[in-house]
């Protein structure tokens, strides 16, 4: 991102920011979401949104297609997509999630955003995963600080995104942290021993290590900081009761588990300590294989309208009551 496009993406947060603020409870439609939210960002990043050669609205890449909203183009080629939603959607509804995926997949796109104008997620169709595992990266403007938000907003940056290397840059990196992770919770503990051959460092001192270096194994999406992920402080709030049902669609079928009262959750008989822990499991009944999985998008709950909200959308909503 270029000086200039991030001193012009800082002016326009400072406007739009307060603006969804203001309409968020009551929400804003796809079209005033467009116009008021997310083609502010996008000029600011350096894209002429009124130029169709650059941002070409309702793209189809053949007629049979549905249309994205937003095509970025570079050279006339489109290079990302945005679906676009209201203001105030779930965007971890499983249904938007496949939508924007496959008309990125089917046009040959290699890079896939949803927003509802607050909320950015960001996604690598191509990568050879489980679609939420495509995520890389997610924002949410109204909660974040401006640096971050910033940070996050340069991967759609017009400089940026002609030669592609911050976008790429971050999915590499979320991948090696994601990895990481993998590694030091995997129960022979190879990357510790790895790492003990080269320097002899005993293995509990270079775990304990991870937390005083300037590297954050922390794979977007992030989860709650609940301790061990665990259900018991949305249960104490009120947020949660025990035997609460929790359901998630999954491959079209739907998959269930039960709220227990210390905060775990109980899968087909089978207690887990965590809500992705489950929620790999309920996976594995589907597809046969072990999938890295995070509960707290995967599990929702019905709301009194019968719509489903997320343990992710649940533990946000506990922060606010909290400040």
């Amino acid at each position: 991102m270029t000086e200039q496009e991030n001193t012009r993406l800082r002016e326009v947060l400072k406007i739009i920011v307060p603006r969804i603020r203001q309409h968020r409870e009551r929400g804003l439609n796809e079209e005033n979401t467009k116009g008021n939210l997310i083609d502010p960002v996008l000029a600011a990043l350096g894209w002429d949104v009124q130029d169709c050669n650059e941002v070409h609205r309702e793209f189809r890449a053949t007629p049979r297609d549905n249309p994205v909203d937003y095509a970025l183009k570079i050279l006339c080629k489109p290079k990302l997509f945005i679906e676009a939603k209201g203001l105030g959607e779930n965007l971890g509804d499983q249904k938007w999630i496949i939508q924007g995926l496959t008309y990125t997949t089917a046009a040959g796109v290699e890079w896939c955003v949803l927003s509802d104008g607050d909320e950015y997620r960001f996604y690598k169709s191509t990568a050879p995963v489980e679609a939420e595992e495509k995520e890389f990266c997610r924002v949410r403007l109204s909660e974040s600080n401006e640096d971050d938000a910033v940070n996050a907003l340069a991967l759609l940056s017009r400089s940026d995104l002609k030669n592609g290397s911050l976008i790429e840059e971050q999915w590499t990196v979320h991948r090696v942290k994601a990895a990481l992770c993998e590694s030091l919770s995997l129960p022979d503990n190879a990357l510790v021993r790895l790492i003990h051959r080269k320097i002899g460092v005993p293995h509990n001192e270079i775990i304990a290590s991870f937390a005083r270096l300037h590297i954050h194994i922390d794979p977007a999406p992030p989860r709650p900081p609940d301790e061990e992920g665990s259900l018991a402080p949305l249960i104490q709030a009120g947020i949660l009761t025990a035997s609460q049902k929790l359901f998630a669609q999954y491959k079209k079928k739907e998959l269930e588990a039960t709220v227990l009262a210390d905060g775990g959750l109980d899968f087909q008989g089978t207690r887990y300590n965590s809500p992705s822990s489950a929620g790999e499991a309920a996976k594995s009944t589907v597809t046969g294989e072990k999938l890295s999985t995070n509960g707290w998008d995967f599990w929702q709950v019905r709301d009194s309208g019968g719509q489903g909200q997320t343990l992710n959308d649940l533990s946000r909503s506990r922060e606010k009551n909290k400040a």
